[in-house]
C-alpha cells in the first residue's frame, strides 16, 4: 500500500504473511538496503490513518468542491472529467501550458504544469489538485479563470 495521495505523505508498506516477509528480507535487495521510515514519518502515517478513519467531512468537502469544478467547466475545451480530486486540464503545447500556469498564478490560483517528457509531446496539461483546505469560492474562481483563458478572453 502506498502513502501518497489519500495519506498526503510518501512511501509505502508491504502487508504480507511472515513467510513472504522472510522471503523479501532474504531476496529483495532493494528492500533490504533501503532507508527505513523515520520515527516522525511513522507518527505522521499513524495520524493520517486516524484522520482518514474519523474525518469523513474531508471526503464530503472534496466531493462538493469537485462538483463545483465539474459543473462550471464541463464542456469547456481542456476539461477532463475525473472522480478524484486530481483534475488534469489538457492544453497541448508546452509553451501554452506554461503561459496558462503563469496567468493563473498571477490570479492567485496555483497549478502545476505537466509537460514532456512526463507526458507525450502535444499533451501538456495542468495538474489541479483540490484539497479539503480549499474554499468553494477559490475553486469557483479557478474554474472561471480556466474557462476565461480557454475561451481566449
Amino acid at each position: 500500500m502506498t502513502f501518497g495521495k489519500a495519506f498526503g505523505l510518501n512511501g509505502a508498506a508491504i502487508l504480507c504473511s511472515r513467510e513472504m516477509k522472510d522471503y523479501l528480507t532474504q531476496f529483495a535487495r532493494h528492500y533490504v538496503y533501503s532507508t527505513a521510515f523515520s520515527a516522525a514519518h511513522a507518527v505522521a502515517i499513524t495520524k493520517a490513518v486516524e484522520m482518514i478513519q474519523t474525518q469523513q467531512w474531508r471526503r464530503e468537502k472534496l466531493i462538493e468542491l469537485g462538483a463545483i469544478y465539474d459543473e462550471t467547466l464541463s464542456g469547456t475545451a481542456g476539461f477532463v472529467a475525473t472522480k478524484t480530486p486530481i483534475k488534469p486540464w489538457l492544453v497541448g503545447e508546452e509553451s501554452d501550458v506554461l503561459a496558462l500556469c503563469a496567468a493563473l498564478k498571477r490570479e492567485q490560483s496555483w497549478t502545476t504544469a505537466i509537460r514532456p517528457p512526463t507526458v507525450p509531446r502535444g499533451s501538456a496539461r495542468l495538474r489541479i489538485t483540490l484539497s479539503a483546505a480549499h474554499e468553494a469560492t477559490a475553486v469557483q474562481k479557478l474554474a472561471i479563470s480556466l474557462k476565461r483563458h480557454s475561451e481566449g478572453c
